[in-house]
């Protein structure tokens, strides 16, 4: 896998890389390459030669398990699978799931996908509230509690600073496609 790769002149980059090395590929996407079959040991060594001069990095499997493990274990967080206590703040969880030094896992994090964990959390848990939102079942407060939230208002501030509108013009905006769906 490609780290950094973030835009559609970076994918361009690499493809063309991997052409000018006659590497056999199927197709380039953020942040991976389809290979139409393994890759020799000196063609792997060639390509992440051409890579790093454009300011790229092959990443092992190692690597791509833990960015993987903290999208799971964010999920599972988010969604309520886990038995973390409130007490329990993301690094350590993070560090006691996958086995890795916080710090090391953010790094990595940030490199593979371009934005910090503590990002990728909060857009996570305004998808989950998004979610309760229309469901309509809970108050704001609740679902601010089901959260981990510290209060409503905090829970409405990073809505607002993630999706441009504050809980209420969401749920007004929700009711308003339901109306015009039926």
């Amino acid at each position: 896998m490609i780290k950094s790769m973030v835009c559609d002149r970076c994918i361009k980059v690499v493809r063309d890389q991997l052409n000018d090395l006659n590497l056999p590929f199927i197709k380039v996407e953020l942040g991976k390459i389809h290979f139409k079959r393994d890759l020799q040991s000196a063609e792997l060594k060639a390509l992440g030669k051409e890579l790093i001069q454009e300011g790229f990095e092959i990443l092992n499997e190692k690597e791509l398990k833990i960015v993987e493990g903290v999208k799971f274990v964010v999920l599972s967080e988010v969604r309520g699978y886990s038995n973390r206590t409130a007490n329990d703040s993301y690094s350590t969880v993070l560090s006691d799931e996958l086995k890795v030094n916080y710090s090391k896992i953010s790094k990595l994090f940030t490199q593979v996908e371009g934005k910090s964990i503590e990002r990728f959390i909060i857009l996570q848990k305004i998808e989950r509230a998004k979610e309760l939102m229309t469901y309509g079942e809970l108050a704001m407060s609740e679902i601010a509690y089901e959260m981990n939230y510290s209060s409503p208002q905090h829970l409405s501030k990073q809505f607002k600073q993630v999706t441009g509108l504050s809980p209420t013009e969401f749920k007004e905006m929700a009711s308003r496609e339901k109306l015009d769906n039926t």
